[in-house]
């Protein structure tokens, strides 16, 4: 009996010692799996990064973890998502010319994280980029892309007292070519210059200069962000075949009120801007002006000469408001125009339109929608005679434009953004309009009418910490309606037609199909290099036909039609990217050859004005380009600078041009160096120079002549078998702060006084009869050029 009472206790003492062991090991096993459930638990963070001095967002600004080595960069509109890991993280929030914040947070749950930031000071020591993300151009998904800050275009030599966007992205971006002398036309990896979309808060500039392209169309003081992709482009851009130059305005301080502005050689401008409720709605307005007419009034005692005017002027605006945490909207707007009128027979004028009606929303802390609606204007007149006896001539192109996007930031591995854009075009192509006594007859070659329909898809992937992937697809259909007439020609030489075939209002008669892959790839061999490859497909509906190598206002915009097919260009490139001594040197060497199809030049002897049958002056062809391109650069210290070199060859191949044998384009040129160096003296003195060299522009010169009708004519061989003379200046510049609020920049274009000559002409020798001669003209000499900048 004794026993078994003592066996029940065993019993009972082992029970309950198995009872606690299986509790311990319960609740073990229960706070392991929640450390497990803990260590694979993530969230997510997202926000804007903001200007904390004027409230801007801040579109391409990075942000990480320094212990996961897990970031992100905000999108066009400044919005980042990010999810990390479960736990504390420092995050390290970063931009160019802004000082880095580091902020410490412990991540339990789905947060809103809006950063401001501070713009760097001006000690070094306060520009400082810290940790393993300091230089984008390695770790970044992208490749063949410019990024320029507006600081840098201010600090440039310019010409004229204007800085200029387009003529700084010439500058330090190698394979973008500068078409001539003194001129914004511009040509990316031996494309034309109609091949490039150039878009102002989404909205086409078709015509981006001032004055015959002296000056862009860009005030400095307006703009906030540029960026060019000569390749690797996102699926959502399309529209051009050769690149896209995307340019965002400022939204406007929305802390204080500021004006600032800037007085020129020629031209003077100011900008205003501020809240409208504090941290909750802003406002900019911004203005510019030349003055040459001005001038022109009190050149001369001759009435003729006073009575002339050139001047230009735009107008860049903007507001947006912030509708609860989710939702802001934005409003903006840009016109300008030029106008020219030598004597009294003859006026020239041209400008352009546009605006945006923006909204974003937030769905979620993962999707990000930006809804626009946009409109976009150009319009060129020519007047001539006088009084009873004058005569206008209207052109123009008009677009409406509905854009939806999704930013959808799945995970850390994938971000994904969709959308589409629906445009309306209407072409006019010309109209004459006159007096009832007047000598020119009134007439209008007939409107074109146009729906073009995008939609794209992409997606940017990290396969693992070295490996990264950005695919898409974008499809375009661009689609004919009436009312329209088109011309039948039943001989294919014969530039007038034997029938004509007409479609009635809202009847659709042609549509292309295209479908335009994109794909880049990105392999980070070790921390301070990588290599990148991309493909890119893009179409163009919406061709420019110019017998002139640099883009005028009066060159025709043509849409694809039954005999106009669409441009269609593929191009790969390859790059290898790599930083030197802790990042204070980036390097980069890219090759890339680019095939384009359905290419347009204009029969020999075209009828180009108003002409009715203008299609019927056009030949097609083919044409192609590759090279190399070299860049590095040195972004911090007292002195910086960079160098780019492009080597490149650009071809085109017609069957009624040149006998059918290959050319090379008027763009081509072989060799293009830049050089620029700024060295900070001091707080007060910054100096800089720049030099570039280009190879000449291939064109065609006589070679023989004939007699016709009593006058000597020029006889051309080959087709652009010669080259223009190498184009090359040195230009310096200095910049003085004064005070905070006064800086004055002087500088001196072509020191050496080169003469670059822009334009050759033939002509018969007055001293020396049936003799052909060369005639050179050239723009510029020496120009020096002062300018005061202010802001209060």
């Amino acid at each position: 009996m004794m026993k078994a009472e003592g066996d029940q206790n065993i019993l009972r003492v082992r029970y309950q010692a198995l009872r606690r062991g299986l509790g311990i090991a319960i609740i073990c096993l229960i706070s392991f799996s929640s450390y497990a459930q803990t260590q694979d638990e993530k969230h997510t963070i997202s926000g804007f990064i903001k200007d904390a001095q004027n409230g801007e967002n801040l579109p391409g600004a990075t942000i990480y973890s320094r212990e996961k080595l897990i970031g992100t960069t905000t999108n066009v509109y400044g919005f980042y998502s990010l999810t990390l890991p479960h736990g504390s993280h420092d995050m390290v929030i970063s931009y160019i010319g802004y000082s880095d914040s580091i902020i410490s947070l412990n991540l339990e749950k789905d947060r809103q994280l809006t950063v401001d930031l501070n713009q760097a000071g001006q000690q070094l020591s306060e520009i400082v980029i810290s940790s393993e993300r300091e230089d984008q151009n390695i770790s970044e998904l992208k490749m063949s892309v410019q990024k320029i800050e507006m600081k840098m275009v201010k600090e440039l030599p310019i010409t004229l007292g204007e800085s200029d966007v387009i003529k700084t992205i010439q500058l330090v971006t190698p394979g973008v070519q500068s078409v001539g002398e003194g001129s914004n036309g511009f040509s990316v990896r031996g494309g034309n210059t109609d091949q490039n979309i150039i878009l102002l808060d989404e909205a086409i500039v078709y015509n981006p200069t001032h004055l015959l392209g002296f000056f862009s169309t860009f005030n400095t003081n307006a703009i906030k962000d540029v960026t060019l992709y000569k390749g690797g482009i996102p699926a959502r851009y399309g529209g051009k075949i050769a690149s896209v130059m995307d340019i965002r305005m400022k939204d406007g301080n929305n802390k204080r009120t500021a004006v600032s502005g800037g007085i020129g050689v020629l031209a003077s401008n100011i900008t205003i801007e501020g809240p409208i409720q504090k941290d909750k709605s802003s406002f900019m307005l911004s203005a510019r002006r030349s003055y040459f007419d001005l001038l022109f009034a009190h050149a001369s005692n001759d009435e003729a000469i006073n009575d002339n005017k050139v001047f230009f002027y735009d107008i860049n605006a903007k507001v947006n408001f912030t509708v609860g945490v989710k939702d802001r909207i934005f409003l903006s707007s840009y016109t300008g125009r030029d106008k020219f009128k030598f004597g009294k027979d003859f006026g020239l004028n041209w400008g352009n339109q546009t605006g945006t009606i923006r909204w974003n929303h937030i769905y979620n802390d993962k999707l990000f929608s930006n809804t626009s609606l946009i409109g976009s204007v150009f319009d060129y007149g020519i007047t001539l005679g006088s009084g009873e006896n004058q005569a206008d001539f209207i052109a123009g192109i008009r677009d409406h434009s509905l854009k939806q996007d999704f930013d959808w930031f799945i995970n850390d591995k994938n971000q994904l953004s969709f959308g589409f854009q629906s445009t309306y075009h209407i072409y006019s192509p010309g109209k004459v309009e006159s007096g009832e006594s007047s000598t020119y007859d009134n007439f209008e070659v007939a409107k074109k009418y146009a729906w073009e329909n995008n939609i794209y898809i992409t997606n940017k992937q990290e396969i693992t910490k070295r490996l990264a992937l950005q695919y898409g697809l974008r499809g375009t259909a661009y689609s004919l309606f009436g009312p329209s007439s088109e011309f039948v020609f039943d001989d294919p030489d014969d530039r007038h037609p034997t029938d004509t075939v007409t479609f009635k209002s809202g009847e659709f008669y042609q549509t292309y199909y295209t479908l335009e892959p994109r794909l880049l790839v990105r392999y980070q061999v070790n921390e301070n290099s990588s290599v990148k490859a991309s493909y890119d497909r893009n179409s163009q509906n919406i061709h420019l036909a110019s017998n002139t190598m640099v883009a005028l206002p009066t060159d025709l915009q043509l849409p694809s039609s039954m005999r106009i097919k669409p441009e269609i260009s593929d191009q790969i490139a390859l790059g290898y990217f790599r930083n030197f001594k802790n990042n204070q040197y980036e390097s980069s060497i890219e090759v890339y050859y680019k095939e384009m199809q359905n290419q347009i030049e204009f029969r020999n002897g075209a009828d180009l004005f108003a002409n009715p049958f203008i299609e019927r002056e056009l030949v097609f062809g083919k044409g192609w380009s590759y090279g190399t391109e070299l860049f590095v650069r040195k972004a911090k210290g007292n002195t910086t600078g960079l160098i780019s070199y492009t080597l490149s060859w650009s071809k085109r191949q017609f069957d009624e041009i040149n006998n059918g044998e290959e050319f090379f384009a008027s763009i081509d040129r072989r060799n293009v160096f830049n050089a620029v160096i700024s060295q900070k003296v001091n707080e007060k003195w910054t100096l800089s120079a720049t030099w570039s060299y280009a190879d000449g522009n291939a064109v065609s010169f006589p070679t023989g002549k004939m007699e016709l009708d009593g006058q000597t004519i020029a006889i051309y061989s080959e087709k652009n078998a010669y080259r223009m003379p190498a184009n090359h200046h040195l230009d310096l510049a200095a910049s003085f702060i004064k005070s905070p609020k006064s800086e004055w920049n002087f500088s001196i274009y072509n020191v050496y006084a080169r003469q670059n000559p822009w334009i050759y002409s033939f002509r018969e020798s007055e001293t020396n009869p049936g003799q052909m001669e060369a005639v050179k003209l050239y723009l510029f000499s020496i120009v020096p050029s002062i300018s005061w900048s202010f802001k209060f």
